[in-house]
């Protein structure tokens, strides 16, 4: 809004005219609310000691308007002792800072669920009268027709920033009153209504409405009416009954009927393959595209030669239609070669793992399709356009073998010449240094040139600019070619002007101390407005875990003084959390877990959770107090005491511990810990012989162990529970003595390595883990506790083995249960498992699995002949908790005593 400007003699009206030429002593900026004129002076081309003209004020009105910081703006002038006094009375944009809903909490979702909410934008009463019709219909679709609504907006005039809160009385919810069916349904109104919990007398519910409207669509989409549409003709709510009454406007659409001939397909994924489904019409196009999608899904099973013919059938008088696919499948046949004929740059090797089309082996036939074909030598195509073959040819072909007529798939690559880069230059770059700019990039003198290549090191140049704050650079490229396999390139950089954080407002943390908020962020007063700084601060915020919501983003306004302001707005999360399960092991039987966390003490984003574990064989319960950045430092610090009774074979354990660990992440996946940790360890139920454990009989008591370790830890898995890709690494050292509080003495290693990767059989992924454990006492401990050996054997190390069972066993004790020589338990261990995860059908794999090793007694006594061979196979089932696995273990160097086999049933992958 432009208000015409005043010009005043000592408070009273005066002309333009009157004053123009004269020469300008003192320019004021007057508002309520707090400004900066030391910002806007420099801005305006009106000053002082310069004669006043009606241009100069006019380009100082549009400069100020062009901040956007004012909503209007007055000049007043008087004359004073040393010339005219100019005043700018202002006043000032205020910036939405934060919404939030009061009042009785019914509405489903937060406010960002409703609307897009204009954070940082200019305060507006339209935009807050558009949120609260959101809103409003919000609560009407949650049957609140009565629902009272009132914007409460609060304006920190400090930091011109809005917040708005919507205060909600919602009232009675609506019920549903008389449920009518109207158009062309075919279906009886009874048999639609008959499939809605929409029902007269039940609470109106426009989110259960819409599922009815779906379980009605599946109605007769499983009657052959494709494109049924279903939609509410009329809601008609009566406020003196407070209730709705629904008016089902149906129409049942054409009748479809798709019928396979020569083959089948399940009727999901046939649902999948022909998109009249999805698309709920019919015609031509979408006809030939199913019957391609077929022919391509029986080409992946095998049956290369499949041949589709599509018949179209229609009844216009009945609206209905009628599609045959007439399927020959053909022989099912095998994939027995990829060959890459011509290829010298890369290896057979490099260019089939890129690739979809696979040989077969001894189980599978491989995989192919004609789709599959150009796919893949479009891939091939392209990596060596980015090697910089320029000129690269491929020409996919597939040719019959032997009397089975089995496919032999060849990719023939005509590589041509390669194309270098020779010389690589920059223009323009100023407040950047050339030798930044180019640092790391993929083209240089020698390199390989390709467009995408260079494509992506404009990027990297533009990213490397905007992190300085330079957010409107733009970088343009020049190509010369000295010669017909070389070129020169010039990277032209037009850097504008770098943009600085100059104010930074958080908002939206009603419960957590700003300073978290500030620690956890690298967008601060002065640095660079860069959106990489405000994306990692985004994530880091997020990796607290107590917000629902982080938005980090400038005000809406143009820089000013080369610098915007910033806000940070959160959505804090509940702090409270409580988690349950349950599982089964074929040691443990039964278990179950509760555990209950609150993640943000004090505001501090401090946490203290209690976490318990309870089954036949052991009882768990673990209390852990969590201060995030100890001494100010990216250090996360745990305090953890815990009581555990387990049950093992041939003894019992009571620990009761205490530990004090520090967290520091090194890198994005290195993870290292230091720990102290006290513990007493009470022995119980011990039926192995002291004098063949071979270690003083005071051991078998209650002992105290003081000790010191340090871990390291990386882990890149896709998915911790089930991975397909990526590597487990750890490894612990620890030290136990006497002089830190121990009454033993002894050094401890444990190191596992876990890789998981996929295998050319479609959607199998290999998996192996090697584990190593070692135990050696020191000074005057003969032999380390019982408590702290290792043992082997089970459903997650020897599958070939009873529970705990490999190793060194007591010849003169026996397990009660079952007969079986008792273990001892051992200082050295070592394990290797190799398991295969083959797809079946649909969530059940095959999993064949080789496991070898043993438990030695002490470390010298380690020899590669006294490991064991377990073979084994396994049956997989995939469910959103855990896979739930069937493994049968056979053990081909069984000791004496021990059965040959076993089975184990569990939740959740062995390791």
């Amino acid at each position: 809004m432009l208000i015409v400007p005043v010009w005043c003699e000592w408070g009273s009206a005066a002309t333009l005219d009157k004053y123009v030429g004269e020469t300008v002593s003192r320019i004021l900026f007057l508002s309520e609310d707090p400004i900066s004129e030391t910002k806007l002076l420099p801005l305006i081309p009106l000053a002082p000691g310069a004669p006043l003209t009606e241009e100069a004020v006019r380009r100082s009105l549009e400069v100020l308007y062009a901040t956007r910081l004012f909503h209007s703006i007055e000049v007043l002038a008087e004359p004073g002792p040393a010339g005219l006094i100019i005043t700018f009375q202002v006043r000032p944009n205020y910036f939405f800072a934060d919404f939030q809903v009061g009042g009785q909490p019914v509405l489903r979702s937060p406010l960002r669920g409703l609307s897009q909410l204009p954070l940082g934008e200019i305060y507006s009463q339209k935009k807050v009268a558009d949120i609260l019709l959101k809103v409003q219909g919000s609560l009407k679709n949650m049957g609140y027709f009565r629902a009272e609504v009132t914007p409460n907006i609060q304006f920190v005039s400090k930091m011109r920033l809005a917040y708005v809160k919507f205060l909600i009385q919602p009232g009675v919810r609506a019920i549903v009153g008389d449920v009518k069916v109207s158009g062309n349904p075919v279906l009886e109104s009874q048999e639609i209504t008959g499939k809605m919990k929409s029902k007269p007398g039940k609470l109106y519910d426009y989110t259960v409405l819409k599922r009815d409207f779906e379980r009605i669509r599946r109605v007769y989409s499983d009657r052959g009416f494709l494109n049924a549409s279903i939609r509410l003709g009329d809601l008609n709510y009566s406020a003196e009954q407070n209730s709705v009454s629904l008016n089902l406007a149906v129409d049942a659409g054409s009748y479809v009927y798709i019928q396979l001939k020569g083959a089948k397909i399940p009727k999901k994924r046939l649902r999948q393959l022909v998109p009249i489904y999805e698309e709920g019409s019919i015609d031509s196009d979408l006809i030939e595209e199913g019957k391609k999608n077929i022919e391509d899904y029986f080409q992946r099973s095998g049956h290369f030669d499949v041949a589709v013919d599509s018949e179209f059938i229609e009844v216009p008088e009945q609206n209905a239609y009628q599609v045959n696919y007439t399927i020959k499948r053909g022989e099912r046949q095998k994939v027995v070669s990829v060959d890459f004929p011509g290829a010298e740059e890369f290896s057979t090797k490099e260019l089939s793992s890129r690739l979809r089309t696979k040989a077969g082996n001894l189980i599978r036939r491989g995989q192919f399709s004609l789709d599959m074909l150009q796919e893949d030598a479009a891939t091939i195509k392209d990596l060596y356009l980015r090697k910089g073959y320029e000129q690269v040819e491929v020409a996919p072909d597939q040719r019959r073998v032997g009397k089975s007529g089995s496919l032999a798939v060849s990719f023939r690559i005509q590589e041509g010449p390669q194309t270098t880069v020779r010389e690589v230059k920059t223009e323009g770059t100023v407040q950047v240094a050339t030798i930044e700019v180019l640092k790391g990039l993929n083209l240089a003198p020698g390199r390989p040139f390709s467009q995408a290549l260079m494509d992506e090191d404009k990027r990297v140049i533009l990213s490397r600019y905007s992190a300085r704050g330079f957010n409107e650079a733009k970088v343009d490229t020049e190509l010369r070619r000295p010669s017909r396999n070389q070129v020169d390139l010039t990277f032209r950089v037009v850097e504008d002007d770098k943009v600085n954080v100059s104010d930074l407002y958080v908002a939206g943390n009603q419960r957590t101390n700003r300073k978290v908020i500030a620690q956890n962020i690298t967008v601060h007063e002065g640095y660079p407005l860069s959106p990489d700084s405000l994306l990692i601060s985004q994530q880091k915020l997020y990796g607290l875990g107590i917000f629902d919501k982080v938005d980090i983003l400038p005000l809406d306004v143009p820089p000013l003084n080369s610098a915007k302001p910033v806000l940070v707005h959160v959505e804090e999360a509940s702090p409270l959390s409580v988690n349950y399960g349950v599982g089964y092991q074929s040691w443990e039987k039964f278990r179950g877990t509760f555990g209950i966390t609150h993640n943000n003490l004090f505001g501090l984003a401090r946490a203290l959770s209690f976490q318990s574990r309870d089954s036949f064989q052991e009882q768990r319960a673990e209390i852990t107090y969590k201060e995030p950045r100890l001494f100010n430092r990216d250090l996360d610090s745990f305090l953890v005491l815990y009581l555990d009774n387990i049950k093992r074979v041939g003894f019992s354990i009571f620990w009761k511990n205490v530990s004090f660990q520090i967290l520091k992440k090194a890198h994005q996946q290195d993870k290292i810990f230091f720990r102290y940790n006290f513990e007493t360890v009470d022995l119980s139920d011990v039926l192995i012989n002291p004098q063949t454990v071979g270690f003083p009989g005071q051991n078998l008591r209650t002992l105290q162990l003081s000790s010191l370790s340090t871990a390291w830890l990386r882990d890149t898995r896709d998915d911790p529970f089930d991975p397909t890709s990526g590597y487990f690494n750890t490894a612990n050292l620890t030290v136990t003595a006497k002089p830190i509080g121990s009454e033993t003495n002894f050094v401890s290693f444990y190191g596992q390595s876990q890789a998981s990767r996929k295998i050319g059989v479609a959607g199998s992924v290999l998996v192996s883990s090697l584990r190593v454990g070692l135990n050696q006492p020191f000074g005057s401990t003969p032999e380390v506790p019982i408590s702290e050996r290792f043992f082997a054997g089970g459903s997650t190390t020897l599958r070939g083995f009873p529970q705990d069972k490999a190793g060194p066993l007591d010849p003169k004790a026996v397990d009660p249960n079952t007969g079986e020589p008792l273990p001892l338990g051992g200082n050295a261990m070592i394990i290797l498992n190799i398991e295969s995860r083959i797809p079946v059908s649909g969530n059940v794999s095959f999993a064949p699995f080789y496991d070898t090793g043993n438990v030695f007694a002490r470390i010298s006594t380690i020899r590669l002949s006294g490991f064991t061979n377990n073979l084994g196979f396994g049956i997989r089932y995939k469910t959103p908790f855990g896979p739930i696995r069937l493994d049968f273990g056979f053990n081909l160097d069984r000791p004496a005593g021990i059965p040959s086999h076993q089975i184990f049933l569990t939740v959740g992958n062995p390791f």
